[in-house]
């Protein structure tokens, strides 16, 4: 029996996956968010979590049954919440899991499936998912601002938005915490650049087949969705926002193109600034993403 924990870092394609991917495989038993089609949900009480020491009181077994997990499947867990876990609360539920699959199963193997993104790509992505609220989120909304408190700032939310850029250090504190788990970090990069190599190595993490995973990406950005073989159609009104913003898109400076709504971020924009705080956070972060990526599967 195979058990993957997927730690679903947002703006990595964790929904994607959690909606089009986990689902559409017959020899996939998929257990978390965003469990859509036939398949029965399955949503643990770790979704509903606000705290993460809340980890440190409750048994695996309030989590899981036993009946959750099938023999003959890949099963797979997949959480956006363990993003929001200091590495030691990660550490402690990854632990508590291991003793419960032993005490349950009689083994403890499991394996960990994370999808990891360029940092300046990652942060300009996150920033403006919640631009409406990253007033409140970040306590500003002028991206050039929040750069600057990426690289200077010390106070609790800035200090965790550079924990989670530390994909290499994530990487080597599981390895050196559990040292028989099978470790498959995924480049986000590759899902547009070489969609074939993102396809090859997500088809091998997951036993799953490689041609299904090519054209699952093919329609990953477009209104219809592929299903079993089969396209199909997604809602009108989806349709019609992407027309739109075809129509919009050549009448959109370079700058703002590469961007998207960049230009929300204040009254007024320095390129010039942005983009050279981007490339400090770039060059900060730039040696232990090659790193990962050395390291990936």
């Amino acid at each position: 029996m195979r058990i993957i924990i997927h730690i679903g870092y947002p703006r990595t394609g964790t929904t994607w996956l959690q909606k089009r991917v986990f689902p559409y495989f017959k020899n996939i038993n998929y257990i978390g968010a965003k469990s859509y089609g036939n398949k029965k949900l399955y949503i643990s009480k770790l979704e509903n979590l606000k705290m993460c020491k809340d980890i440190r009181k409750v048994s695996m077994g309030d989590y899981f049954q036993k009946n959750f997990f099938e023999k003959k499947k890949v099963n797979i867990y997949s959480s956006e919440n363990f993003t929001h876990f200091r590495d030691k609360s990660l550490f402690i539920f990854l632990k508590k899991f291991s003793k419960y699959l032993k005490d349950t199963f009689g083994k403890d193997k499991f394996e960990i499936l994370c999808v990891y993104r360029e940092p300046t790509s990652f942060i300009r992505s996150l920033f403006f998912k919640k631009f409406i609220r990253s007033k409140k989120v970040y306590g500003t909304s002028n991206y050039e601002k929040h750069l600057h408190n990426i690289l200077y700032k010390n106070d609790e939310i800035y200090k965790n938005i550079r924990k989670n850029l530390m994909f290499y250090k994530l990487y080597n504190n599981l390895k050196s915490n559990f040292k028989n788990i099978k470790l498959n970090f995924i480049r986000y990069e590759d899902m547009s650049d070489k969609p074939d190599v993102f396809s090859k190595k997500l088809a091998k993490a997951l036993t799953i087949n490689e041609a299904k995973i090519k054209k699952l990406l093919a329609f990953k950005d477009n209104a219809n969705i592929y299903k079993d073989g089969k396209i199909y159609k997604n809602s009108k009104s989806m349709v019609f926002i992407k027309k739109k913003l075809n129509f919009i898109k050549p009448f959109v400076p370079t700058f703002f193109k590469r961007n998207k709504t960049i230009f929300l971020s204040g009254t007024s924009i320095n390129e010039k600034k942005i983009l050279q705080l981007e490339k400090k956070i770039e060059i900060i972060y730039k040696n232990q993403y090659r790193k990962l990526f050395s390291k990936s599967i």
